[in-house]
């Protein structure tokens, strides 16, 4: 399981014997640095059909995910 440690920001400690659940912890983890950065104000979604996929647009003038993925058709 997850350990907290006292800092001035709390963060996560994973260790090795969570087995399977390590992947799905970390993904865990990023999303709640997410939710604590103000970059999340940026987060946006390809609007590309079936992308899905989410990035952050820190300048404002981003579009898609990927300029030569989605970007190019």
């Amino acid at each position: 399981m997850q350990r907290w440690r006292t800092a001035a920001l709390r963060c996560w400690n994973l260790h090795l014997e969570a087995g399977l659940r390590l992947p799905l912890y970390a993904v865990a983890q990023r999303a709640a640095d997410l939710l604590a950065d103000p970059r999340r104000l940026t987060a946006r979604a390809c609007p590309w059909k079936g992308c899905g996929w989410l990035f952050l647009d820190t300048a404002g003038r981003r579009r898609w995910c990927s300029p030569g993925a989605c970007g190019a058709s």
